[in-house]
């Protein structure tokens, strides 16, 4: 059927890429990162050593960094909603300035945010 047909193509066309990149085998000499902080323990399957992140500490980092995106992302919506607001309130006093003024503006809080999650990528990373 096609289905084997197209199971044994991927197989050989996977199997040539891993050879050129040179990523056959990878997972036997896969190290961790370097930021990687965990705690040594044996694993449960062969009780060789392994190092350990718990899934208690994961699901709360998650929780932080996703509500802080949260958080950011309605800020976002709110500045652009409010240049918008701003741009039509400005359009009957100073006319088509008022286009130039919410670019001005918008520029302005794509760069602040942009810094600001800069920093936080950073401070996320350390942790």
């Amino acid at each position: 059927s096609w289905g084997m047909a197209m199971l044994e193509h991927w197989k050989r066309e996977n199997a040539t890429v891993a050879m050129a990149w040179g990523t056959s085998h990878f997972e036997e000499h896969e190290m961790d990162r370097p930021q990687f902080i965990g705690e040594p323990k044996k694993s449960f399957i062969d009780g060789s050593d392994m190092v350990w992140f718990a899934p208690e500490e994961r699901f709360s980092r998650l929780i932080i960094s996703r509500s802080f995106l949260t958080g950011l992302l309605s800020l976002i919506c709110g500045v652009v909603a409010s240049i918008y607001v701003l741009k039509f309130e400005l359009s009957a006093p100073i006319g088509s300035y008022a286009s130039v003024v919410a670019s001005v503006i918008n520029t302005m809080q794509i760069t602040l945010f942009n810094m600001l999650y800069q920093v936080f990528d950073d401070v996320r990373s350390r942790i």
